[in-house]
């Protein structure tokens, strides 16, 4: 082929798979598509993207693997261990000629990938993490690094060998900080406890890496030669002056940046541009003075401030593009390189490169394990957590394709070391995931609901805050309570705000939180309405204020742990529709939703979702009445009642939905009906039934602790031949309480509602709540739908 590319049409042509008569025939303008290098670039990322997308829904994710896994097989089945080996394909696709070009934007997509995940991290939390992740972290690379060292001394390589086996210590032993964010989102344990430990490590073993990977880099190809060895002196004092300059005038100068943007409002254009050019600059003067091109990217991206303003403007600006279309490009075209066919399985390299594979994992899990179950993990969490520290993905890929491209690793070398890496990639996903069960947690966490409560006991319950306006739903269920001191409940509240310009899930304590700590910010109209709903309720209540910071798919982890670990019997969910004053849905709140579902699903214990329309306006909607507004005072005692309703069928959540009614009859402020729903045909069964054991007990326990409640609690039992007549019952009473409760009676199945099931619109309400939260009724009823807790285990 002459320097022009004019010999390529000849050297299509003249291969026989792109005969006339071959089945690999391709037309005349397809041999056109390198010389036209957009067009040619179109065509590789459509062509790996339907490859991809065939793979992943079609096989891998339906056996639970991570989208990488798809992606590193796209580009095998690409290189020229597949279809790649063939002329024809690899012309049009993968042409040698256009393959720099290809390079450039791989690496530079490598570089910003890493970029975006510096910034997501909170670097100070290196200074507080414990002895037991540090050590976990420190030993599992220590270990694996030195089990390298001594492999390589021992082979006692020739001098070829030797560099590749060089370049295999700057990739065996290192667990890739991105890589393990990567696995642990994909995998569904980013806000799980394995999680969490599993990102502190990987932060210490990043450190450690960017320390190793200078030294493989710079320090030992100084023992060669005087001359090698001045270099690295240069190389040296450049990195540090680079680092020194990052810390002390690049990191202060983003955080006055961003002291600089007003409270709530979006950083200036200029600030975000600023930083991305200091990404780009320090990457150039890192690669100048002989460190990896990621080495920049990464330390620049610590110094930055993660979480708004700058940090998540960032992440708008670069994530989606990269995650969304970059992303799966470039790992499939790094994988694009591998050539299985030039791998001398009898050769020495070979025979050395699986030693050194085979001797860094097993060290690897093995100390890692030992270190996980020496500070009380549980064994397969435990191991669990060492494959995690053992994982590889796509970073090892580009970081030995630069490596390649300077000449310090052969082909062959490339091709064992990108297998291992599609090897651990698709292992450690499958392995973690069957060792380890998030709701294992769960599994002697019984009988923990209102029904099961001692009669004195204390209530505890968790309530979430995810918008501004769940505070006043929460407030006024609370306020309905009016608990009496010696009678207390304990109400968690837990603000969760969505995850945004941070990698790393956050969880604050704030009565153990110092007030100077910018997080605090998050959630002060939280703090501040519910200490003062408890200074208002006379010793009855107490409340406590954490803050959760996580993606919306993995809130509801935050939520069911805390309720394990406070033992609580309660979880009170908003209801993710918000009505306006007329009584009209004016808002959904589709993450909502997706939480109440989460949580109803996965509950240690009972969970009540609340659907409230104590704000609505009466006027608007034509109906009076005089009942009791809920509002925030000093004193409760002279409110007036509170009507409450609780409309009881049978089973298990109705249980529990009277338990809950009881117990906010405690507080000498709620008028109590129980509206019984009878079926025409079960009067006899009923009175044998745990039902009516229920609602006798509750009658008999009102009576007993004090006779003057039974001016507050009521039975009425109405009987009703099928669904028809429950809905006009149902409709008929809406209007004369303040809230009604009802239980959520999922799949169960009775006379009284046979045949709502078809029309039910909100399956987590189950049908009589889902008719009761129903905008028809443009009533301002608040419901509260009670699920007893499951016991899945």
């Amino acid at each position: 082929m002459d320097n022009n590319g004019k010999g390529n049409n000849t050297s299509l042509h003249d291969d026989p798979l792109m005969s006339e008569h071959s089945c690999f025939y391709f037309p005349g303008w397809v041999s056109n598509v390198p010389q036209m290098p957009f067009m040619y670039l179109q065509v590789q990322m459509l062509v790996i993207f339907v490859i991809n997308q065939l793979f992943h829904r079609l096989f891998f994710q339906r056996i639970g693997m991570p989208p990488l896994v798809s992606e590193l097989f796209t580009g095998l089945v690409l290189s020229y261990t597949g279809i790649g080996k063939y002329k024809a394909f690899r012309d049009v696709l993968f042409p040698d000629k256009n393959f720099n070009m290809i390079k450039c934007i791989i690496l530079f997509s490598y570089t910003l990938f890493l970029f975006i995940n510096a910034t997501q991290v909170d670097f100070t939390i290196i200074t507080r993490t414990g002895k037991k992740t540090m050590m976990i972290a420190l030993l599992s690379l220590g270990s694996s690094v030195a089990a390298n060292v001594v492999c390589v001394q021992f082979f006692k390589s020739g001098q070829g060998t030797l560099g590749d086996l060089r370049a295999a210590l700057a990739i065996l032993p290192i667990a890739a900080f991105a890589n393990i964010i990567r696995l642990v989102s994909d995998i569904g344990l980013l806000n799980s406890e394995l999680g969490r430990l599993a990102l502190s490590c990987g932060l210490f073993v990043e450190v450690g890496s960017i320390l190793l990977t200078m030294v493989v880099n710079t320090i030992i190809p100084a023992f060669d030669s005087w001359s090698m060895a001045r270099i690295a002196m240069i190389d040296v004092s450049g990195a540090t002056a680079i680092l020194l300059a990052v810390i002390f005038i690049l990191r202060p100068l983003m955080k006055f940046l961003v002291r600089m943007t007003p409270k709530d409002r979006p950083i200036k254009d200029t600030y975000v541009l600023f930083a991305f050019l200091s990404m780009l600059g320090i990457a150039l003067c890192t690669t100048v003075f002989g460190q990896f091109v990621f080495l920049g990217p990464v330390i620049v991206g610590f110094a930055i401030p993660n979480g708004p303003p700058l940090g998540s403007a960032l992440m708008d600006m670069l994530d989606s593009l990269f995650n969304r279309l970059l992303f799966p490009f470039i790992v499939s075209a790094s994988a694009v390189r591998i050539d299985v066919f030039s791998i001398n399985f009898n050769g020495t390299l070979a025979y050395h490169l699986l030693i050194l594979m085979a001797v860094t994992t097993v060290t690897k899990v093995i100390v890692s394990f030992i270190c996980g179950v020496g500070n009380n993990m549980a064994y397969c969490d435990a191991l669990a957590l060492a494959f995690i520290m053992s994982t590889k993905g796509f970073l090892e890929l580009g970081t030995m394709m630069w490596i390649s491209d300077f000449g310090g690793m052969t082909e062959e070398c490339f091709a064992l070391l990108a297998l291992y890496v599609i090897f651990m990639a698709t292992l450690v996903p499958f392995v973690v995931k069957l060792l380890y069960d998030p709701m294992r947690k769960y599994g002697g966490y019984q009988l923990r609901d209102i029904m099961h409560l001692k009669p004195n006991a204390h209530l505890k319950l968790v309530a979430c805050v995810l918008r501004s306006g769940n505070i006043s739903s929460i407030t006024n269920l609370l306020e309905f309570f009016n608990p009496p001191r010696n009678v207390p409940i304990a109400a968690y509240v837990l603000h969760l705000v969505k995850l945004v310009g941070r990698c790393q899930p956050l969880f604050i304590s704030h009565a153990m939180q110092k007030r100077q700590n910018s997080y605090h910010s998050y959630s002060d109209e939280v703090i501040w309405h519910f200490d003062r709903l408890q200074q208002c309720s006379n010793g009855g209540l107490s409340t406590q204020v954490f803050t959760a910071m996580a993606r919306v798919d993995a809130m509801h982890e935050y939520l069911c742990t805390l309720a394990l670990d406070k033992l609580v019997s309660l979880i009170v969910l908003p209801f993710h529709r918000k009505f306006g004053l007329e009584g009209f849905i004016t808002f959904e709140d589709h993450e909502q939703r997706l939480l109440n579902t989460s949580v109803l699903a996965r509950s240690p214990c009972s969970v009540a979702i609340l659907v409230d329309r104590s704000h609505v306006n009466l006027r608007n909607v034509g109906e009076s009445s005089n009942r009791a507004t809920p509002c925030m005072t000093v004193t409760y005692v002279e409110e007036p009642l509170v009507s409450v309703g609780v409309i009881f069928i049978g089973g298990n959540d109705d249980r529990e939905a009277l338990a809950f009614a009881r117990r906010m009859n405690r507080g000498m402020r709620v008028k109590l009906t129980v509206i019984r729903l009878a079926a025409s045909s079960d009067s006899e069964e009923f009175m044998n039934s745990l039902d009516a054991k229920a609602i006798d007990r509750y009658l008999r326990e009102a009576h007993f602790e004090d006779s003057s409640l039974n001016q507050q609690i009521m039975y009425i039992q109405i009987t009703v031949k099928d669904a028809v007549e429950t809905v006009s019952t149902l409709r008929s009473i809406v209007h004369d309480y303040d809230l009604l409760i009802v239980g959520r009676r999922f799949n169960s199945h009775s006379t009284q509602t046979a045949g709502l099931e078809e029309s039910c619109e909100v399956e987590e309400l189950g049908v009589i709540g889902d008719l009761l939260a129903s905008q028809d009724l443009k009533c301002r009823t608040s419901v509260l739908v009670v699920q007893q807790q499951q016991h899945w285990i």
